[in-house]
């Protein structure tokens, strides 16, 4: 099927893009079904649901610049292999994965890699004006400790704690047992914790 232009990915969660109304209550999975089947409504709705925290981890994993591009990217995928989609795992487990190839893919391309970003998600809100300078000074450093992680303590940190997804999720994303998926989390934390030690307000 085509893919559908216009509005479709315009990203309207990043962008301010008017909601979609009455299919909110659907699951994903039935949603890219039905965009597999040439739905287009269904699938625009799936990029509402997932582009803002989607471009986050975009920004966090190779930066701003191209964060964009693989956006679309990941959907320009999604749409093309909806119709063969096999519901064995998760939408978002399936989009995550796409997503971390295609980061990977593209740091490989470009070295030295990307460094996390520091900016929000253009789903989330921008810092208020009473923000204090210790609270940025805190945020910088553990971005600059968390970009000092090995990439397999990495992808587990910004699965986990910036995209939220469970370890099931995580492990099917990485390919690994859900309980190593679990041990790098711990290995992560510690190395954390050793590298922010001494760090003024941790």
């Amino acid at each position: 099927m085509p893919f559908p232009t216009g509005p479709v990915l315009d990203f309207p969660q990043a962008h301010g893009y008017k909601r979609l109304s009455g299919m909110s209550t659907r699951s994903d999975e039935d949603l890219l079904r039905d965009a597999g089947s040439g739905d287009d409504r269904s699938f625009r709705l799936l990029v509402e649901r997932y582009s803002g925290e989607l471009y986050g981890y975009f920004r966090r994993r190779i930066g701003e610049e191209a964060a964009e591009d693989l956006l679309q990217e990941t959907f320009l995928r999604i749409h093309r292999t909806a119709a063969r989609f096999v519901p064995q795992s998760t939408f978002r487990t399936f989009l995550y994965t796409i997503a971390r190839n295609l980061a990977l893919n593209h740091l490989r391309d470009r070295r030295p890699a990307a460094a996390l970003e520091s900016g929000p998600s253009p789903a989330a809100r921008g810092p208020s004006p009473s923000e204090s300078i210790e609270s940025a000074e805190r945020a910088r450093s553990v971005r600059r400790a968390v970009e000092g992680l090995s990439d397999a303590l990495r992808d587990v940190v910004l699965l986990r704690h910036y995209q939220g997804l469970s370890f099931k999720e995580i492990a099917a994303i990485l390919e690994i047992p859900e309980g190593t998926a679990m041990r790098r989390m711990a290995d992560a934390l510690v190395r954390l914790r050793e590298n922010l030690h001494g760090t003024e307000g941790f």
